[in-house]
């Protein structure tokens, strides 16, 4: 719908919905029944300063980042939708990929990712996300159903983290390597097929302050946070009601 290179427009109150898609129900986990675009079916900004807000983009499909896909650059979204994406391998809703982006008072819902980060995946750079940020009901066939990180040092403050779900690991959230900062961000009712049904934190230096995580769910280790190496530090927060078959809390 938007491709956007080089230049900063302003895009506000536009609508991009149903772009590289065949059919008219998502998300679906079958990739054979979407015509796919590579990223960004919805929004595409590539070394840009755009400012775009109060948009929507829905049932897109795309290969990455189906909804919106920002590659470098350090445009800010507000206020946007971005819901009922498909993605054929990472970030059904949202790509960030070495940018600089502000992504504030927006909500990432429904959105399903093939492989990893159905709602939003962050690879490398240091983007701002929140507050007020909602990401919700998402899901991914493999790691991270609501947000994956990688390499990254992205700042995420007041994030919700609501009943996302994933085949593999990390519900809510998964994260490797890298040192992302997380301050006041809520997890309820994530669920994980293996481990981590909020946190999956893998080799990462990752800090979690003043976080809720309550009612969230694996199948396997670790029904708030699993942590594999790395030296991650979650502190002044508060773990509820979360359930695995080993360590119901942190493993």
């Amino acid at each position: 719908a938007f491709y956007i290179e080089g230049c900063a427009p302003t895009i506000h109150s536009c609508i991009a919905r149903s772009n590289g898609n065949a059919t008219a129900s998502l998300p679906a986990p079958n990739a054979e029944s979407h015509q796919l675009s590579d990223g960004g079916a919805g929004f595409y900004l590539s070394y840009s300063g755009s400012e775009i807000r109060d948009c929507e983009a829905s049932n897109n499909s795309a290969v990455d980042g189906s909804g919106v896909y920002v590659y470098r650059g350090s445009p800010t979204l507000r206020n946007m939708v971005v819901s009922e994406n498909y993605a054929e391998h990472y970030g059904g809703g949202v790509m960030l990929f070495e940018t600089q982006c502000h992504l504030m008072s927006s909500e990432i819902s429904r959105n399903y990712a093939l492989k990893d980060a159905g709602g939003l995946n962050i690879h490398k750079g240091n983007p701002t996300i929140g507050p007020d940020i909602q990401v919700v009901g998402n899901t991914a066939g493999d790691d991270g159903g609501g947000i994956r990180m990688w390499w990254t040092h992205a700042e995420l403050t007041a994030v919700t983290i609501d009943s996302n779900q994933c085949l593999d690991s990390g519900g809510g959230v998964y994260v490797y390597e890298g040192a992302p900062l997380m301050v006041d961000c809520t997890l309820l009712r994530n669920r994980a097929q293996i481990d981590g049904g909020a946190f999956y934190l893998d080799s990462t230096l990752a800090t979690a302050v003043r976080f809720y995580i309550q009612d969230n769910v694996a199948a396997g280790r670790g029904g708030a946070a699993l942590v594999r190496f790395g030296d991650p530090s979650l502190r002044d927060g508060e773990m509820k009601g979360n359930i695995a078959r080993q360590g119901g809390g942190v493993t």
